[in-house]
């Protein structure tokens, strides 16, 4: 039986099921809230007229875990990270939060999930989501804890508590909702917020709890992979990517290990060939394009992931040198290649924020950006010397000075539809 069809199953089975929790009780949460409810009304909140996840009127749920306020274990400068995002949000993306009392009233919002028709699978219409925490002591130095926190689509208050070596942390968060209705409630296929990632399949992505698939808010996939463990995205990497991303109302989700829970992706080590390849291997675009990506992302996710294999090294044209990434977009406009580390590999990935400014470069290309006439004003910018390679120690400068942030007028024209 079609995923489809039992799915609608389910929500006769369900409705049957509610149909006499009507009767008995005179009203069923979370969708009737007096007696004098009417089953008809019932069936309108849960109606899903083009049967793509989202309710036709608004039932569908937008829950939001914001950060009230941290009590600390000592004075000093702090970061806070949830699910890789760097609070509070600042432009250099310190995330620091300069501690000279024992409580901080926060009130930030640091979790987003979406929620559609599988509420109606839910025991009681309750969902249960998971974010990771970080705690970082940055002056004076040293102290780095992590945690969870367990939340549900459910306004309430939670206190949490995690230990460190200085002291424990306490953090309360508040959970809230707001209702939305399908934002095109005739057209599965639809695209209402312009993400290239379809209405049907933000649902999908949604249903996973990951953070990812607003049908209102723009999403961006991006599967990450390697050709040697040396080479793999680096933790500073994606919490700069990401929390910069979320400043600008952008959901960027970063597939980048094996225990990814959209089972579409494969991310991790990857090869074009059946065998691993070592850490030598020069890895190129056509590689990536042809063969990688049919390997490692497959349904739905292949229409519109983003594909970024990281490498030793990227073999240049002819009369090149030295080559940084690559990005396509006259072919599947979703793949890149990046060198991982700076050149020379010595120097790493974390030098001036090499490899994230690197694959953020390549992905705003991938986002229709090109490179500006101000070399400096962008990290799209590249100076005329990197395109004849005559000047090694320039393209290395650039590299590192460029800022991590696209420009204004870039941000306005970014468009996530090829």
């Amino acid at each position: 039986m079609r995923f489809q069809e039992m799915k609608w199953f389910g929500f006769i089975f369900l409705f049957l099921s509610l149909t006499v929790v009507v009767f008995l009780n005179g009203c069923c949460p979370p969708f009737c809230s007096e007696e004098t409810d009417t089953l008809g009304e019932l069936g309108e909140a849960i109606r899903d007229d083009d049967n793509d996840g989202w309710f036709t009127n608004d039932t569908n749920q937008k829950v939001t875990l914001r950060l009230a306020t941290v009590t600390w274990p000592r004075n000093g400068n702090f970061r806070i990270i949830v699910d890789g995002v760097r609070f509070p949000l600042d432009d250099d993306l310190s995330g620091i939060v300069m501690v000279d009392t024992s409580s901080s009233n926060l009130n930030i919002p640091v979790a987003q999930r979406t929620v559609g028709t599988w509420l109606l699978q839910a025991t009681d219409q309750l969902i249960s989501f998971t974010s990771s925490i970080e705690l970082q002591a940055l002056e004076p130095g040293g102290t780095r804890v992590s945690g969870t926190i367990n939340w549900k689509n459910r306004e309430e208050q939670l206190n949490i508590e995690i230990p460190s070596e200085i002291g424990s942390f306490y953090l309360t968060f508040r959970t809230e909702i707001e209702k939305f209705a399908d934002p095109a409630p005739q057209n599965a296929d639809g695209d209402s917020d312009e993400d290239d990632i379809g209405d049907q399949w933000e649902a999908a992505l949604a249903e996973r709890g990951v953070g990812i698939g607003d049908p209102a808010s723009k999403d961006i996939l991006l599967v990450v992979g390697y050709t040697h463990p040396r080479w793999e995205m680096t933790s500073q990497s994606e919490q700069l990517l990401r929390t910069r991303f979320w400043q600008h109302d952008i959901n960027l989700y970063i597939a980048a290990n094996s225990n990814c829970p959209i089972s579409l992706l494969s991310p991790g080590r990857m090869s074009p060939q059946d065998a691993f390849v070592n850490e030598d291997f020069a890895l190129d675009l056509d590689s990536v394009v042809d063969d990688i990506r049919p390997k490692y992302i497959r349904g739905h996710c292949f229409e519109y992931a983003h594909l970024l294999v990281l490498a030793k090294e990227i073999p240049p044209p002819p009369g090149m040198n030295i080559v940084f990434g690559f990005s396509d977009p006259t072919r599947m406009s979703k793949n890149i290649v990046v060198r991982s580390h700076l050149f020379p590999p010595i120097l790493g990935p974390e030098v001036q924020d090499y490899q994230a400014k690197t694959i953020m470069h390549e992905l705003g290309h991938n986002l229709n950006l090109t490179h500006p006439a101000d070399a400096g004003s962008s990290v799209m910018g590249t100076p005329a010397t990197d395109w004849d390679n005559s000047d090694i120690i320039g393209m290395l400068t650039n590299a590192w000075r460029r800022p991590m942030d696209y420009s204004s007028s870039e941000w306005g024209s970014l468009s996530l539809i090829p």
